[in-house]
This record gives C-alpha cells, sequence and structure tokens, in this order.
C-alpha cells in the first residue's frame, strides 16, 4: 500500500470510530498494524499566525490561535498517526465591560467572519469545530463563551448584539 492509501484506510477507521453524526457507521478496514485511538489536540502554528494577523488588522488587542482536535491512532510499535476530527480556535478580546452585551456579540461577530473567511483548505477536518472566546476585562474579570461554528452558521440571518450573546451564554 502506498502512503496515501494507509493514510486514507486510518482516516476512514478514524472516522467510524468517532460515531459523528451524519458519518455512516460501516465497518472500516483496520490501518497496517491495528492500532488504538486516543483523543488529541494539535497545535496548527501555520493557521495560528494567519489568524492573529487577520484578529490584529481588526484591533491588536485581540489575539487568537487554531488547533486541531481528534485522535491519534497509536500502533503497537508507538507510531501514531494523527487523524483531524475538526478546527477549533480561541480567541481572547480585550473588553471595557464584561456586562456590555451588545459589545460582547458585536465581538462575536466580527471575529466569526474572519474566522468564516479563512480558505477552506487551510482549515482541516471534516466537520466545523468551535470558537472558544475569553472576553477578558482584567486578570480577574474573565468571560468564557464557546460558539460553535455550525450552530453560528445555522443562527437567523442577522441575530446580532446582546440576542446574539445570550444565544451562546444564556443567563443563568
Amino acid at each position: 500500500m502506498n502512503r496515501l492509501s494507509v493514510l486514507l484506510v486510518a482516516l476512514a477507521a478514524g472516522l467510524a470510530a468517532c460515531n459523528l453524526p451524519g458519518v455512516a457507521q460501516t465497518q472500516a478496514p483496520s490501518p497496517p498494524g491495528d492500532c488504538y485511538y486516543v483523543w488529541a489536540s494539535h497545535d496548527l502554528p501555520d493557521l495560528s499566525r494567519e489568524v492573529n494577523r487577520a484578529l490584529s488588522k481588526m484591533d491588536p488587542a485581540v489575539t487568537g490561535s487554531a488547533h486541531a482536535f481528534g485522535e491519534d491512532c497509536i500502533d503497537a510499535a508507538g507510531n501514531s498517526v494523527f487523524l483531524t476530527k475538526e478546527t477549533d480556535f480561541r480567541v481572547t478580546v480585550q473588553v471595557g465591560s464584561l456586562r456590555d452585551e451588545a459589545a460582547l456579540g458585536f465581538w462575536i461577530v466580527k471575529v466569526m467572519a474572519v474566522i468564516e473567511g479563512l480558505p477552506p483548505a487551510g482549515v482541516p477536518g471534516p466537520q466545523p469545530g468551535r470558537v472558544e472566546f475569553t472576553f477578558q476585562k482584567n486578570k480577574n474579570e474573565v468571560l468564557h463563551i464557546q460558539v460553535s461554528i455550525q450552530e453560528y452558521r445555522d443562527l437567523e440571518p442577522g441575530i446580532s448584539g446582546a440576542e446574539l450573546l445570550r444565544h451562546f451564554q444564556p443567563p443563568p
């Protein structure tokens, strides 16, 4: 088997093991040497630089990074092949207030426009990932919000501001 065939077999086995919605669960052939799967994340330094460049053009106080989430397929000899499930992003936004829901929702829209504007070929994985926002007023005042990229895409057009924020961070 050539390298591409081995990778495709490993990818098919990894996707079957992931139990992804919408992916037919068929008996995929095992990669050569059999392997076991371990959830894993791998940094994506080139994509992180691209995301940071785009975010800093928007505002120098906004930073971001990207990492691939998936599984390491590890064989008995300890060799590993990483199978990407999705690409996730982490974004930190410095804000004046954590109570200004309209402003926080505005930042979600602006950052998601950057993420959605990335070339699809440069964002690994068969399914959309998520964006983990950290809104930070200072070292001690922080708000974390997780935005599913697919859920964001499925929103009613025009939702923004406080309504958007509350969609992803409902009040207690």
